[in-house]
């Protein structure tokens, strides 16, 4: 299934959970059709004020794969009148060790919430939408460090 609900004009590859609720475009989706997505990391890429974005890959170590919280639709293609499933990743507040690189991050699922995240329920599991505790997530620089300073490196090092 590809990633990115698409638009007429662009192309949404997450969904805030802090207003997957009221927002009538996730709305369907998030009450009907939630899903999850494997992964055992995801990539981030800092915003800094010159030079080259540093990377930097996060794990749940205890958790591999884990499963981030998503959305699918069946969107119709006008060139071709196929429908086409696609999803999208739920992302919230990020957490301590997120938060220096990138806010927000995706919504990690509890393993033990999986069932229930996929099950038709009514209402729909908000409550599962919650910030990933900072000592189960671990990150790593994964590219050149330059275009930071480093006290930066340092930091994220430490991580």
């Amino acid at each position: 299934m590809p990633w990115g609900f698409k638009t007429p004009d662009r192309l949404l590859f997450n969904a805030r959970s802090e207003g997957i609720t009221t927002a009538n475009f996730w709305k369907d989706s998030f009450n009907k059709r939630r899903c999850i997505v494997p992964a055992d990391s995801f990539f981030e890429w800092q915003k800094v004020k010159s030079g080259k974005k540093p990377k930097f890959e996060f794990r749940i170590p205890s958790r591999e794969p884990f499963g981030m919280a998503g959305v699918w639709s069946n969107w119709e293609n006008p060139k071709t009148g196929q429908r086409e499933p696609t999803f999208a990743i739920l992302t919230g507040e990020a957490n301590d060790v997120m938060r220096p690189v990138h806010d927000p991050q995706p919504t990690i699922l509890e393993p033990r919430d999986y069932k229930e995240w996929i099950s038709e329920s009514e209402p729909p599991p908000v409550h599962l939408l919650r910030l990933l505790p900072d000592e189960e997530m671990e990150a790593k620089l994964v590219n050149s460090t330059y275009g930071i300073t480093p006290e930066q490196v340092d930091l994220f090092e430490s991580l």
